[in-house]
C-alpha cells in the first residue's frame, strides 16, 4: 500500500510539473506575441524551453527570426536578450549571469528541441546576429 501510495504521489508531481512548464511555456509565448506580433506580421514563437527561473524561446516573423532569452522576475517573465546562435551556446548564457548548470540544461534543451524542425526554420533562428540587450524591468 505504501509503495503505491509513494507511486501516486511521485505521478501527481511530474504532472504538477508538466503543467506548470506548459504554464510558464504560453506566459512567453503572450508576451512575446504581445510585444511584437503584428497584423502584416504574425510571431511564430516555438519552441520555448524552461529551466528554473530562466528560459530560451525562438522566434520567427515573416522572413527573419532569433532566439530571445527570458527571465522570470517576482513571478512574472521578461525578455532580458535577443540573439541568434549565441543563445544556444553555453558561455554566453553564463555571461548573463545564471549558473553553468542552468545554461548547460536550457542550450541542451533548446538544441534538442529545435533538431526536430526543418533545417529551413533552424536557418531562420540563426538570422539574428549578435546579441541586443533589452531592459527587462520596463515590460
Amino acid at each position: 500500500m505504501r509503495f503505491l501510495l509513494k507511486i501516486a504521489a511521485l505521478t501527481l508531481l511530474c504532472i504538477q510539473i508538466a503543467f506548470a512548464q506548459s504554464s510558464d511555456q504560453e506566459q512567453i509565448k503572450q508576451l512575446m506575441k504581445h510585444q511584437f506580433d503584428k497584423p502584416h506580421a504574425p510571431l511564430s514563437v516555438a519552441p520555448i524551453v524552461v529551466v528554473g527561473d530562466h528560459a530560451l524561446a525562438s522566434w520567427i516573423q515573416v522572413d527573419s527570426g532569433g532566439r530571445a532569452l527570458l527571465v522570470r522576475h517576482h513571478g512574472k517573465w521578461s525578455i532580458a536578450l535577443c540573439g541568434g546562435d549565441g543563445l544556444t551556446k553555453i558561455d554566453v548564457l553564463e555571461k548573463t549571469g545564471m549558473s553553468k548548470q542552468v545554461a548547460t540544461q536550457l542550450s541542451k534543451q533548446l538544441i534538442d528541441s529545435e533538431s526536430k524542425l526543418s533545417p529551413k526554420h533552424k536557418k531562420v533562428f540563426s538570422m539574428f546576429k549578435g546579441e541586443v540587450k533589452v531592459d527587462h524591468h520596463q515590460h
